[in-house]
């Protein structure tokens, strides 16, 4: 007797299975037929049909053979559409030609039923001549043809059934003609089988191909039976016999086949959605992270500010102190604008120039870095203030870092419609060749340099700086260094030009925004 509490005994729930967390292994499973045994199976069952024709007479309607074979066109109508679909779904040229081929036959075999008989045998000809060949171009054709066009495969039709044309015309009514021309194409279709066997084999076709070797067998028996047997009544039976078989197969394996190719894009999309979900879902993780450590970053600003505020003599004291403090404490509020998550923060906005830049330039001549600023006293521009200090801010880093020990000069004048901003030192300078590439983000001059930092400055320094109407770039200074120039809009009344709005405003007797400035 089992113990109550003994494992899958009474009263023990059941045991939890640990969920797999491998990779994934669910795969999608094609559709393929085999090519080797319904091959085997046809020869046989052809063998068996010539073998036994002489000793077994079946006769059949002829309305049994006409149904027998309108399935037969349906089929190969089915296949062809089909296969058209599913190459629009995965682009392999073979379905495009084996889709037209089976249209083309499936059409015939429907011609075929509204032909007097006697005509048939120049009908059938023509549409197995024209069918075959489509299918041999997709056996030899490549795999991703970039140059199929709708126009261009009617056009080949048209001209392939022209050429078809010609047996059937040759054939007319003479029924050995018509034995050596079927015998002909029954043998044609047993060395396009052989032929897509051997390309298989070498590896030119993957295993979803092989389902147009017992086809071709197939349409090849078709026609060599009847041939064999000669007037024997089974003949026609044979021929709609093996003709249902290939068409059968056809269209069995063109429908797997884009089934297969359907459930492998639904898969591949529901795929890419879990992995859509879960980047979604890391972006939201990271955005909650990045706006609690933006939020501790303001709360502690804020709190330094507040200390270098309480820090050393009053603000109507002219000393040396007083202005650093003014400055630090000007820097602490341009970082608390750039943490800002409001929009309005780092809106553009009219600005002196100077006066933006005092705090940036005192805080780096407190760290010994030898800088001199210079104005022509009308450098009022149109930009976003705690940007261009950040531009100026890490510029003059950049001077510090690979020019130490020598003057930087910020200079800042008007020109015309802008106000340029310019950052030169006496350093080594910069090649001309890396005038543009310096800008590129992730370049460094030279990257085994131990001063050297991630080449990002002046990528986002660009950035910031074009994203307000200006520009920045780099040129050989005076005195052989390097000097960063940066050009942003100037004010409406330092302007020479006026704009487009201005002088509609003028025309139309409206004061202009720059008249009133001025």
């Amino acid at each position: 007797m089992q113990p109550r509490n003994a494992p899958g005994g009474p009263g023990r729930p059941a045991k939890e299975i640990a969920p797999y967390r491998g990779p994934d292994r669910r795969g999608v499973a094609q559709f393929v037929i085999p090519p080797t045994l319904p091959t085997a199976i046809l020869l046989l069952f052809g063998v068996a049909w010539v073998v036994l024709a002489a000793d077994v007479r079946i006769s059949v309607p002829a309305t049994v053979l006409a149904k027998l074979g309108a399935i037969a066109a349906t089929l190969a109508l089915m296949t062809g559409v089909a296969s058209l679909l599913r190459w629009r779904l995965d682009g392999i040229a073979r379905g495009w030609w084996c889709g037209w081929a089976f249209l083309v036959i499936g059409t015939g075999y429907l011609l075929l039923g509204s032909l007097n008989p006697a005509n048939t045998a120049g009908a059938e000809l023509a549409a197995v001549v024209l069918g075959m060949t489509l299918i041999t171009r997709a056996i030899f054709g490549p795999a991703v043809d970039a140059t199929i066009r709708v126009s261009n495969t009617v056009t080949q039709i048209a001209l392939g059934l022209a050429v078809a044309l010609v047996p059937a015309v040759a054939v007319g009514h003479s029924p050995s003609r018509a034995r050596i021309a079927l015998a002909v194409m029954g043998s044609a279709w047993m060395l396009l089988a052989v032929a897509a066997a051997a390309r298989q084999h070498r590896g030119h076709h993957d295993a979803s191909a092989g389902w147009i070797i017992p086809v071709a067998v197939a349409f090849g028996l078709a026609e060599l039976i009847p041939v064999s047997i000669g007037h024997s009544p089974s003949g026609p039976l044979a021929d709609h016999v093996f003709e249902l078989a290939a068409t059968g197969l056809a269209s069995i394996s063109a429908l797997g086949g884009l089934v297969g190719a359907a459930v492998h894009h639904r898969t591949r999309a529901l795929r890419e959605q879990v992995e859509r979900e879960r980047e979604s879902a890391n972006h939201r993780r990271v955005e909650e992270s990045f706006a609690d450590r933006l939020h501790e970053m303001r709360s502690t600003m804020v709190a330094i500010e507040g200390g270098v505020a309480t820090w050393g003599p009053a603000d109507n004291d002219q000393t040396p102190e007083s202005t650093l403090r003014a400055a630090l404490i000007a820097e602490i509020r341009r970082l608390r604008t750039l943490v800002n998550e409001s929009p309005s923060a780092s809106g553009v906005e009219m600005f002196d120039v100077e006066t933006i830049l005092a705090p940036t330039i005192a805080l780096h001549r407190a760290n010994g870095q030898r800088v001199t600023f210079r104005s022509d006293g009308a450098t009022r521009a149109v930009a976003r203030p705690g940007e261009i200090a950040q531009v100026v801010e890490g510029l003059l880093t950049n001077a510090a870092k690979y020019a130490p020990d020598v003057e930087v000069r910020v200079i800042a004048r008007h020109e015309l419609d802008e106000v340029s901003i310019r950052v030169e030192d006496d350093g080594p300078g910069i090649d001309p060749i890396y005038w543009d590439q310096v800008f590129e983000r992730g370049f460094r001059v030279d990257p085994d340099s131990p001063t050297g930092g991630d080449g990002i400055g002046l990528s986002v320094a660009r950035r910031l700086v074009r994203s307000q109407d200006g520009d920045l770039w780099v040129e050989a200074a005076p005195s052989g260094g390097a000097a960063f120039v940066m050009s942003v809009p100037a004010a409406p009344a330092l302007r020479i030009v006026p704009t487009r709005a201005e002088v509609l405003g003028m025309t139309e007797g409206t004061p202009s925004r720059t008249a009133e400035a001025r």
